[in-house]
């Protein structure tokens, strides 16, 4: 039964995040600039303030067979994952102009590529 609750558990989460990507790649359909969708954001502070809490409750738990080193360093790992998937969704874009493609990459970095002579609607 318990695996079975797990299992819905994770269909449902699936499924709202999937209904919010859908909505917010809708919402740029029409727009010069492309960006990573804010599912990338609210997946990255939830993860951030998931793993913060599992390593607030591991150090501060009662037993102590746990070592706390090594629960900092697997939620350390968690946590600069989560970190970087909100620095990616923050930095990362894609513009088109008249006659030239802007690519910010994770890092910001700019990088610019010119077309002459081709059209685009």
């Amino acid at each position: 039964m318990e695996i079975f609750i797990r299992t819905l558990l994770i269909l449902l989460a699936v499924g709202l995040i999937s209904i919010f990507a859908i909505k917010e790649n809708k919402k740029y359909s029409g727009s010069n600039t492309i960006r990573l969708p804010k599912t990338y954001f609210w997946v990255g502070i939830v993860c951030v303030v998931f793993f913060f809490i599992l390593f607030i409750l591991l150090v501060t738990s009662p037993e102590k067979s746990i070592d706390w080193i090594n629960s900092l360093i697997v939620s350390s790992v968690f946590l600069i994952t989560s970190i970087a998937i909100i620095t990616a969704y923050l930095n990362w874009q894609i513009e088109i102009l008249n006659n030239k493609i802007i690519y910010l990459t994770f890092f910001r970095k700019k990088h610019e590529y010119e077309f002459n002579g081709m059209y685009y609607d």
